[in-house]
């Protein structure tokens, strides 16, 4: 007895079985799948990890979180500056990148270098400060997160011009001015304007000129007219107590 084929309708719900079949399969696997990641902790990114905040045996829940994962490179740096230099700011960073140098808390070590990355949309009315944010690539993780940093930035760089140590400027009542060495070694009060200052130099603009000789030290003794002696600076070992 000869057995009848199925016809094409019948082939094509075959085929659709199969297939669903497939796809619940499918399913199936992503399913299981999603379960296991539930079961996996992943970072969201590189980053050190601090101290555990749960131990074995402690009752947590799906809020809780079970450590501190603090991105290290690259760091950002938030820091104020006078609402003054506003102008000068913007137009440096018209003029091209804004490099920015991390001290550490004494503003003596060099921490890292970095560029400026933005510049805050309002200046704080109550201190008259602005915020800037600066990235560095901190490779050698010489910044640390929460750490306190002096960022010193470099605006514009100016070249044969006069300065003087920040310590020899004083300021009266009639603005700024610095005590000067005449040729007989006497104190005259010159009255002085100033540029930008970096780290313990001032830019003077007007009123000293190259060859001049200023006071940097115990200008409170002085008055027009009077002897100025000179002392060489003394080394750690002179210091030392004997």
């Amino acid at each position: 007895m000869a057995q009848a084929c199925p016809g094409p309708r019948a082939r094509r719900q075959f085929a659709c079985k199969l297939k669903a079949s497939i796809e619940a399969d499918e399913a199936a696997i992503e399913t299981a799948q999603t379960q296991l990641d539930f079961a996996v902790i992943k970072a969201p990114c590189d980053g050190r990890i601090g101290l555990r905040l749960v131990d074995p045996g402690n009752l947590v829940h799906a809020s809780d979180a079970i450590l501190n994962l603090v991105l290290m490179q690259p760091s950002a740096v938030v820091f104020t500056l006078p609402s003054q230099v506003l102008g000068d700011v913007r137009e440096a960073m018209a003029r091209g990148p804004v490099e920015v140098v991390a001290f550490d808390q004494n503003n003596r070590r060099v921490l890292a270098t970095g560029t400026l990355l933005l510049v805050d949309n309002a200046i704080d009315q109550a201190t008259s400060t602005i915020r800037l944010k600066a990235m560095f690539p901190n490779d050698d993780e010489r910044l640390w997160p929460g750490d306190f940093v002096n960022a010193r930035l470099l605006l514009e760089t100016q070249s044969k011009v006069l300065s003087v140590p920040s310590s020899a400027l004083q300021r009266g009542p009639q603005g700024l001015f610095a005590w000067i060495v005449t040729a007989n070694n006497t104190a005259e009060p010159r009255a002085i304007e100033v540029g930008p200052t970096t780290g313990d130099l001032t830019i003077i603009i007007k009123g000293l000129s190259e060859d001049e000789r200023v006071v940097t030290d115990g200008q409170y003794k002085l008055q027009r007219g009077a002897a100025v002696t000179f002392t060489a600076p003394q080394s750690a070992d002179a210091r030392r107590p004997q």
